[in-house]
């Protein structure tokens, strides 16, 4: 996850603990030596990407627009999650290639409800292999 918000990199990985312990999950500001490395380097990709939209310095819209500039970078799936509910903000997102665009839930139960419908997209689309 990129967020700049430490709380919000919390709140997320502790949710995720709860709904598949087993998940490995980072949580990082957003930077240009972690863009460089996801548009260069898609053997290190995570499943999937959530990006807050609205940071300080480098924009998750900038981030999400270089990272599927990048040959590298168009497979990842990136979940843009935002605070935001101008239609203006969500149309940019997906229109900069976000595979799915979400509010940021108010309440710890609705952003617990969020994620468990993000990870069954991801497994159903991803199975693990056996």
């Amino acid at each position: 996850m990129v967020d700049d918000d430490p709380n919000e990199l919390t709140l997320v990985h502790g949710l995720l603990q709860h709904l598949a312990p087993s998940l490995r999950f980072q949580g990082l500001p957003p930077s240009t030596h972690l863009l460089t490395q996801l548009c260069q380097h898609p053997e290190h990709h995570p499943t999937a990407l959530l990006l807050d939209l609205h940071m300080p310095g480098l924009m998750g819209l900038d981030f999400l627009r270089i990272l599927r500039s990048a040959p590298a970078g168009h497979a990842l799936p990136v979940v843009v999650l935002t605070a935001s509910d101008d239609p203006t903000d969500l149309h940019a997102a997906q229109m900069a290639g976000a595979t799915a665009v979400h509010q940021k839930p108010a309440s710890p139960d609705a952003y617990k409800a969020l994620l468990a419908h993000l990870l069954a997209q991801l497994t159903s689309h991803h199975p693990a292999s056996h």
